[in-house]
């Protein structure tokens, strides 16, 4: 694993994030493009409680806490419960920013301290066992995906802005 590359594109997607949600109005950030959607705004948070309680946190446990249960998470929950803090969209990508900065810190000293054993390994209940290089590489594709949920977003609010729903002209989404 090129664990150097993973940080780096780790790093990269803060800034595409940022660029993706440059720009947004309050009412485009937390508008759901369509019903059972998630709204901008609230793909950010679900980034941010990932990354302090999901990929970071969970490695941890596979690391220093074998064989004991990963803290359970409610992701999807979470959001419909809309336990997400009423702020900007700039704050939320702050504490975004601020959360994956500390990430990448942190595995750069587990790395440096020879800690971060790719072979550990967890059982998850529906994934079943995933070591430790399972879980950096579903976390780097995790944001991916997001990415492509912000990208979906963004193309679906272009046609609300314009009146234009099908674009032929722009090519086959």
């Amino acid at each position: 694993m090129d664990l150097a590359g993973l940080r780096r594109h780790l790093a990269a997607n803060v800034r595409t994030l940022a660029a993706l949600v440059e720009g947004l109005t309050p009412d485009e950030a937390s508008a759901r493009t369509r019903p059972g959607r998630w709204s901008s705004h609230e793909v950010l948070h679900h980034l941010v409680y990932e990354e302090r309680e999901d990929f970071r946190k969970r490695i941890e446990w596979t690391l220093f806490h074998p064989g004991e249960d990963w803290p359970p998470i409610d992701p999807a929950g979470w959001i419909e419960e809309q336990r997400y803090p009423d702020e900007s969209v700039e704050a939320t990508l702050a504490a975004f920013a601020t959360e994956r900065a500390a990430s990448i810190a942190w595995l750069e000293r587990l790395e440096a301290d020879g800690q971060l054993d790719l072979g550990a390994s967890n059982t998850h209940p529906l994934a079943g066992t995933m070591t430790v290089r399972d879980l950096l590489a579903s976390w780097l594709a995790h944001d991916h995906l997001h990415l492509r949920q912000l990208v979906r977003n963004a193309y679906e609010r272009g046609g609300h802005l314009t009146g234009v729903a099908e674009t032929p002209y722009a090519g086959d989404w």
